[in-house]
């Protein structure tokens, strides 16, 4: 077994897979870089800080591998083993780190309030709703960098996206390929919501399991508090109402007719009539209809997850990034 090999099992070990390290190897790392010793420490000692571990126990390949202190995560109805929460964890901490340093700091402070922040939008721009491209301006205004992750530390069924603090600051990342771009500007406004409301603070990091998915668990379990204000925050903020659920009928229509209804709804109440169309498929389960209504709507075919990993890297400071961390955002957070 080669040095790298028996690295890529330590990692293995604590909850990271195995493709998944390699990814996060550097483009220079080859045979040759393995048999030169200050190349391997260098290697390693990337590894560490980009998945923050413990780099005294990493270099010593006898020692029981630790990941650093950085916080007990969260996460919101996943079936997680505890190493994959640790490794999890570790691997957002440390890529938080890296964009938060390469992000400058906003002049302004989040507020608290949903509705002033809708409020603010909607009359400050004239805009018609808040969607996906309203949310990462919004981010980026107050200095959060968001990223969709193309690859995970290890298989997680079900994971929608995570937020993580670190010092007063903090990141969104998405994890899933989403239906339609309302579904991705949900995921956001409810990351911000627990960034906004402190729940991120002390450099926690939350994992989120899928919401307004055809694909998501039952949702009859109980939310806790964090989670029942978090989607009171994104309500708002997407819609005017802390609470919201849309309604129609279980047996007729169809997806024109649905489309049609939920874009002059949407026109009526500043609400993107993609949101109101997920909506109407989560209290109703009519996903199929849903989704061929979603399909429908001209930005449908708009790609945010490419979207979003395009528009990190215009918010980022090049002269803080090395090459190696450029090569390390193109591997997991691929535009």
């Amino acid at each position: 077994m080669s040095k790298t090999d028996n690295l890529v099992h330590r990692l293995e070990a604590v909850g990271f897979s195995g493709g998944f390290v390699r990814t996060c190897l550097p483009d220079w790392w080859d045979e040759q870089a393995e048999q030169s010793q200050s190349a391997w420490v260098q290697m390693q000692l990337g590894l560490a800080q980009r998945l923050s571990l413990d780099p005294i126990s990493l270099l010593d390949e006898h020692s029981p591998l630790r990941l650093s202190d950085v916080g007990r995560p969260k996460y919101k109805h996943l079936a997680l083993s505890a190493e994959q929460l640790a490794a999890a964890n570790g691997f957002a901490n440390g890529l938080a780190r890296l964009l938060i340093a390469a992000m400058p700091k906003s002049a302004y402070e989040l507020p608290e309030s949903a509705l002033e922040l809708r409020n603010l939008m909607m009359s400050g721009q004239g805009e018609r709703w808040i969607g996906f491209p309203q949310l990462l301006q919004l981010c980026y205004a107050f200095g959060i960098p968001i990223a969709h992750l193309t690859v995970f530390p290890a298989g997680v069924k079900g994971m929608a996206a995570m937020a993580t603090g670190i010092g007063d600051r903090a990141a969104i990342f998405t994890a899933r390929k989403p239906i339609h771009p309302a579904q991705t500007a949900f995921y956001i406004a409810h990351e911000l919501g627990h960034i906004a409301l402190g729940h991120t603070k002390n450099n926690q990091t939350i994992i989120e399991a899928l919401t307004l998915d055809p694909d998501e668990a039952d949702d009859s379990f109980p939310l806790d508090e964090e989670e029942r204000s978090a989607d009171a925050f994104a309500f708002e903020l997407l819609t005017g109402r802390a609470e919201f659920i849309v309604t129609g009928p279980t047996d007729q229509g169809n997806a024109s007719e649905l489309r049609s209804i939920a874009q002059q709804t949407g026109e009526k109440m500043g609400i993107d009539p993609g949101l109101l169309i997920l909506c109407y498929g989560r209290s109703t389960k009519r996903w199929q209809l849903s989704s061929a209504a979603l399909k429908l709507l001209p930005d449908h075919g708009q790609d945010s997850a490419s979207l979003v990993n395009r528009a990190l890297r215009s918010q980022l400071d090049p002269e803080m990034l090395s090459s190696e961390d450029v090569a390390y955002l193109d591997a997991i957070a691929a535009p």
